[in-house]
C-alpha cells in the first residue's frame, strides 16, 4: 500500500476518535465518490467534513498542508479548490503533534494549501482559534468569520495557478511568512497528500 493512503487512512482514525471523544456522531459514506470524507455532527445538523493532513514537520516547525483536489486526466491534471458546495469544513490533521483543527470551508475562501505552525512554535496563533474547534460541529446555522490577523502575519490570500511540474506550493501557495516580498517556492515533483 502506498504511504501517502497510509498516512491519510491514519490521519482519519486520529480524526474519528478525537471527535467521538467530543461526543459527535460520525458517519462514514460508503464507497469514495463523494468529495467529503464523513458527515459530522450532534445527530441534528451533519456537516460534511473533508479530512487533510500533513506528517512532514519543515525546519522551520510548519507543516504545509493541501486543501485541494486534484482533477483532470494526463497531462490536464491540476488541483482545484474544494467549494462550499461540496464540503462544509476541512478537518486539518497533524499526526506528529495529535491535532486536529476544525476549519470551516469559507475561511479557506478557494486556497490551494495553508500552512500550520507546530504546537511549540510562538506563531502557533494564526489558527488557533480552529485547533480542536469541534464545537463548530455542534452548533446550527452558524456564520463562521475569519478572526483578526496577528501583527506580522500573512496577507490575504489569493489563489496562485500551478506549473507544470508541481502539486504543491511550500508556502501553502502565499507569501511566505517570514518576508512579505517573497514569493513562494515550489515544491517541484511532490504531490499533496
Amino acid at each position: 500500500m502506498r504511504l501517502k493512503k497510509r498516512e491519510g487512512e491514519i490521519a482519519q482514525a486520529i480524526f474519528v476518535q478525537h471527535a467521538m471523544k467530543q461526543g459527535l456522531r460520525v458517519a462514514d459514506p460508503i464507497g469514495d465518490s463523494d468529495p467529503y470524507d464523513y458527515l459530522v455532527g450532534d445527530g441534528v445538523r451533519f456537516w460534511r467534513t473533508q479530512v487533510k493532513s500533513s506528517s512532514t514537520q519543515l525546519p522551520n516547525d510548519t507543516y504545509q498542508v493541501c486543501v485541494s483536489k486534484l482533477t483532470g486526466y494526463g497531462r490536464s491534471r491540476h488541483f482545484v479548490p474544494y467549494s462550499p458546495s461540496e464540503i462544509d469544513v476541512f478537518a486539518i490533521v497533524l499526526p506528529p503533534e495529535d491535532s486536529v483543527y476544525i476549519v470551516p470551508i469559507e475561511i479557506v475562501d478557494g486556497r490551494l494549501g495553508l500552512t500550520f505552525h507546530g504546537r511549540n512554535n510562538p506563531r502557533f496563533g494564526r489558527w488557533r482559534p480552529y485547533f480542536q474547534a469541534f464545537d463548530l460541529l455542534r452548533q446550527t446555522g452558524q456564520k463562521f468569520v475569519l478572526p483578526p490577523d496577528e501583527p506580522n502575519a500573512p496577507s490575504p490570500r489569493r489563489q496562485r495557478p500551478f506549473g507544470k511540474r508541481h502539486a504543491c506550493l511550500e508556502n501553502g501557495g502565499h507569501e511566505n511568512d517570514d518576508q512579505e516580498n517573497e514569493l513562494p517556492r515550489v515544491l517541484e515533483n511532490k504531490e499533496c497528500p
